[in-house]
């Protein structure tokens, strides 16, 4: 198992990313019946189980990450020059397959790497969330309506209609989140990955390269889609926070024990002994930002995805 220390301090107040003082921790909302009704869950305003993850994400074989005053630091592959970030402070980040997607402070969305497909092309407009996935990419603007680019084979680039507050994409794949917390998935469907469970209630959503998971409420997690490796094998624990690999997941306890589970052929499901603020998944390899502001990467490190700078 490859694993790099990088000290990028307690970081991204500027970012729009405050550590320590997250409001995503699922205690939050164990005993509130109406999150619909949050303000954190209005039209318009960014995932706030995104306030630290924002800073940092891991496409399938590279990561970026904001330093303190924004700015973009990526590693890994730059097969497709996903890695030449703008020379410009950011505030979101979401890496794909081959390129990374962003969005600028006056919330306008910019996307780098491969654009075979327009994946890095985004549409005029102002966003709060974007999410890269293999050959597309998903925005949630900020009137609460989701946008989508590049792709289109499996119909990833056919969103809902109505307003949402959280999205997620994976290889050909969306879901995004209503007021309520409801699920809607769409895009490739070949392993079951938009066949959301019945009556579910969800407070935060990841995306994996075919699978996707949650955190409902009371801080059980929810996964369905593929399955060869167990994701859908959920530990018996309670969970402040999630990140998805390509096929695996892994979760932050409310003890600040980080849990994985899945493929594991990589060691991209044995976390190292740290206590996490957000994690963040590749295709075999996760990433993670500790409470003391370290990134700490583990798993595949074929492409130096884990030779944090």
């Amino acid at each position: 198992m490859a694993e790099r220390l990088v000290a990028v301090g307690l970081l991204l107040l500027l970012a729009g990313c405050p550590a320590g003082d997250d409001d995503t921790d699922m205690s939050d909302h164990a005993d509130d019946d109406d999150t619909a009704g949050d303000d954190d869950t209005a039209p318009g305003l960014a995932d706030p189980g995104d306030s630290c993850a924002a800073c940092f994400d891991s496409g399938r074989d590279h990561a970026c990450l904001l330093d303190v005053a924004g700015f973009p630091v990526c590693w890994g592959s730059n097969s497709h020059g996903q890695l030449d970030a703008p020379d410009d402070p950011l505030r979101y980040l979401s890496g794909g397959k081959f390129h990374t997607c962003a969005i600028r402070m006056s919330d306008i969305a910019v996307c780098w790497g491969n654009d075979e497909a327009g994946q890095a092309s985004p549409p005029e407009g102002t966003f709060s969330v974007v999410s890269a996935g293999w050959h597309h990419t998903c925005g949630l603007r900020t009137d609460g309506t989701i946008a989508c680019w590049g792709g289109g084979g499996f119909g990833e680039d056919s969103p809902p209609a109505g307003t949402f507050t959280r999205l997620r994409c994976g290889n050909h794949f969306c879901c995004a989140l209503d007021g309520s917390g409801t699920p809607s998935c769409w895009g490739d469907d070949v392993y079951g990955q938009l066949q959301v469970p019945p009556d579910l209630s969800l407070v935060s959503l990841d995306a994996g390269a075919f699978h996707t998971c949650g955190l409902r409420a009371d801080g059980t997690p929810v996964c369905w889609g593929f399955d060869e490796y167990d994701v859908e094998t959920e530990p018996e624990a309670l969970f402040v926070r999630s990140g998805s690999g390509g096929n695996n997941q892994c979760g932050i306890t409310e003890a600040g024990e980080t849990l994985c589970w899945g493929a594991n052929y990589m060691g991209q499901s044995t976390a190292p002994a740290a206590e996490f603020e957000c994690l963040s998944g590749g295709y075999e390899h996760m990433c993670g930002l500790t409470v003391l502001g370290e990134m700490v990467c583990w798993g595949a490190n074929n492409y130096g995805q884990c030779d944090t700078p």
